[in-house]
């Protein structure tokens, strides 16, 4: 299974990932847990299991939101992390990863501008959209119809940048013209 942890960090977690924590906070061998018998079985009393809680948390930095009063084994523990809300499939961080947009990125407007911008950047034409319409503009010979600045804009060519790059980029290209 994997989980985004808090700081969206992407870890891998199984069932002896789990009984490993709860074998060093109890302080046996990880070989002694048995997954399916009780935690009071496997030697933990109700403040040990609150403190392997919070030792999971801890380690994989991860937030158990779940009710742990239902957790009576090692396996329940690992099936909490499981329902999670940062649990995740192979499959949905793959997924996820796609629709980040990141530093540098480069392609058309309409795709770019549809993905998630956790690093707050900057989608800057390449050439300058007023360039590209003007060359429409003389191609047509007229000026583009809204829904033809509209398809333009879309359709154009944008690099991703952090904003204090993107406005040196808008800076330097003003003096130019």
């Amino acid at each position: 299974m994997i989980l985004v942890n808090l700081y969206g960090g992407v870890i891998q977690v199984n069932q002896e990932k789990v009984n490993k924590i709860i074998a060093e906070h109890l302080k046996v061998n990880q070989k002694d847990i048995e997954i399916d018998k009780t935690l009071e079985v496997n030697g933990c009393d109700d403040l040990d299991v609150v403190e392997i809680i919070l030792a999971i948390e801890t380690q994989l930095k991860i937030k158990i939101e779940q009710d742990v009063e239902k957790t009576h084994t090692p396996k329940d523990l690992y099936n909490l992390l499981i329902v999670s809300p940062t649990s995740k499939t192979e499959q949905e961080v793959i997924n996820k990863e796609k629709y980040i947009l990141y530093p540098n990125d480069v392609g058309e407007f309409g795709i770019l501008s549809e993905k998630n911008n956790p690093y707050n950047l900057t989608l800057v034409f390449v050439p300058e959209l007023k360039i590209i319409l003007k060359m429409k503009e003389e191609e047509l010979g007229r000026k583009p119809n809204e829904f033809e600045v509209n398809q333009i804009r879309q359709t154009s060519i944008v690099i991703a940048l952090p904003r204090d790059s993107a406005v040196k980029f808008h800076n330097e290209r003003s003096r130019k013209h």
